[in-house]
């Protein structure tokens, strides 16, 4: 699997004597994207957003299609050049495959569910090409806003009521500083990162909704993105 987009995988490795395995990868010396950019904040996001989605194409247009599956901000790492790479991809449903045990318990409490589809907190839920277009906009905003998606919200049980009753997260508001009630959480109680432009916030509103057929395809979410930035002047 070939793609600027996706991180090279060399192998599987094992410790002698040891009964775990290891997947064998690139070092990125940028480390994941949230950290990058607390690093480098004035990195054009609009281009590392699209580029997340070049990755998600690639994925989804192979024979059969791959669904990433756990796609967020910490498995989004960062290229020598400052291009993003998506890691981990299909490896939830590799575990899953494994383990005979259903995505939303195997990996649901592993904090991914922030960034899950509505369809995936329910019994049985699948994953598809369409829950990877859900946490694409959820991961583009985590990038945008410096924060965890619902980082206001600390208990995992709480997000996920908010999220079966179709409640998207609070647009964020550059300059403004916010803790979570009972405390922080990762990417929680920073300075807001920047001004989110209406014509991306109304794509991000699409990509999460709760119908999978009502989102856009990854293809679709390109186009609009290219267009966006036609007409947009580029972070230099």
């Amino acid at each position: 699997m070939k793609s600027r987009y996706i991180l090279r995988f060399y192998g599987v490795a094992s410790i002698a004597g040891g009964s775990s395995f290891y997947l064998v990868s690139p070092w990125c010396e940028n480390g994941d994207a949230p950290k990058y950019l607390k690093k480098n904040p004035n990195v054009d996001r609009l281009k590392l957003i699209l580029e997340i989605a070049f990755g998600l194409r690639y994925l989804h247009s192979q024979n059969p299609p791959i669904v990433h599956g756990s796609l967020q901000g910490s498995n989004v790492l960062i290229g020598d050049g400052g291009g993003a790479l998506l890691a981990d991809f299909g490896l939830a449903k590799a575990l899953e495959d494994l383990t005979a045990v259903p995505f939303t318990q195997s990996t649901g409490s592993n904090g991914c569910y922030r960034w899950m589809a509505p369809e995936l907190h329910e019994d049985g839920g699948q994953m598809t090409l369409k829950s990877d277009v859900y946490s694409w906009a959820m991961t583009a905003l985590e990038l945008y806003s410096d924060k965890v998606p619902y980082s206001r919200i600390k208990m995992p049980g709480s997000v996920v009521m908010e999220v079966a009753k179709g409640k998207i997260p609070e647009r964020p508001r550059p300059g403004a500083s916010r803790m979570s009630s009972g405390g922080s959480l990762p990417g929680a109680g920073s300075r807001e990162g920047i001004e989110i432009p209406d014509s991306l916030w109304e794509l991000f509103v699409r990509c999460w909704a709760k119908e999978p057929a009502d989102r856009p395809t990854i293809q679709e979410t390109i186009q609009e993105l290219e267009d966006m930035r036609r007409y947009t002047p580029m972070v230099m």
